[in-house]
């Protein structure tokens, strides 16, 4: 039997036994991320929202955090990923998923209230990601980068990006109405394992505006921009996965639009999210990748 699994979050993740059970050990000694590594497994402990519906979560057998380390063990999920799932995955099974998904998101709505946010958050959360950004060569110089010379055209465009992301946030309604309270915060494929009849959940993240339209984000930066695939390197037939996931897409879409603070704050929360990645990137593709995605959500504001 061989096992592939990976961490996309810093994290060390090591398979462990116990009892003849498969466990997985999620782990980090930075001393920043303790307090966020022990957040994120009490927010998968409390997920209320995947009751009364096919969505599952690996049960936490233990959430440590301590002066040096903090730890979460939980169940080992026998499961597909997205890729190997889709592909075999009847139009049966692909309505089963975006129901399952659609009444997860108003799971967590029940939990939330309609809340007016002032714009301030979105100023401030984005002044931060520029400054963050100003430490990333690969954003910021025209030096040698895996062995890639970036132009002056790519700092000027994501200098240009930055700048006009800014002013869009600044240009805000001074609130925005939008229910707070729960999310998953990272509702990605790559966080979601496949079983014939649950979807397990994993993964959770801390975020910066505790919203379901902030899982609907997350989703659709796979269903509309195919952001997993880049971190898949196995070979997949693209055609159907695309077909699947403009289906997904369209479903999802047209259902959220339904709900006012859906169609009100979509476009503003998924640029925010995507810039939230730029500061991190640490590959050229991804960079050029974010920016062509930026550039495409700014002329919602043209």
């Amino acid at each position: 039997m061989t096992i592939d699994i990976k961490g996309h979050s810093g994290c060390n993740i090591d398979i462990i036994e116990n009892d003849n059970q498969l466990l997985i050990r999620k782990s980090s000694n930075s001393k920043k991320y303790l307090e966020r590594l022990y957040q994120q497994g009490l927010k998968q402990q409390n997920d209320k929202a995947a009751l009364n519906c096919d969505v599952k979560v690996p049960k936490i057998h233990e959430l440590i955090k301590g002066d040096d380390e903090a730890y979460i063990i939980m169940d080992y999920i026998y499961a597909k990923n997205f890729v190997d799932y889709f592909e075999q995955a009847s139009r049966q099974d692909i309505d089963h998923f975006i129901k399952t998904f659609e009444q997860y998101i108003n799971n967590e709505i029940e939990q939330c209230t309609v809340e007016n946010v002032s714009k301030d958050i979105f100023v401030n959360k984005m002044e931060s990601i520029i400054e963050n950004c100003k430490k990333n060569d690969i954003l910021t110089t025209n030096a040698l980068v895996n062995m890639y010379v970036p132009g002056k055209e790519i700092v000027d465009s994501v200098n240009n990006v930055l700048e006009k992301s800014l002013n869009v946030f600044k240009n805000l309604p001074n609130e925005i109405r939008i229910p707070i309270g729960v999310c998953h915060g990272d509702l990605t494929f790559s966080n979601i394992l496949f079983t014939s009849n649950n979807f397990y959940f994993i993964d959770y993240l801390d975020s910066f505006i505790e919203t379901p339209i902030q899982d609907i984000v997350k989703l659709r930066q796979d269903t509309k921009y195919f952001w997993s695939t880049m971190m898949y390197n196995k070979k997949y037939d693209s055609i159907r996965l695309k077909i699947i996931f403009d289906y997904i897409d369209k479903k999802i879409d047209e259902y959220f639009s339904d709900f006012e603070y859906y169609k009100d704050t979509y476009n503003i929360l998924q640029l925010m999210n995507i810039l939230r990645i730029l500061p991190y990137v640490k590959e050229v593709k991804v960079r050029d990748f974010l920016v062509k995605v930026i550039n495409s959500l700014l002329k919602n504001y043209a």
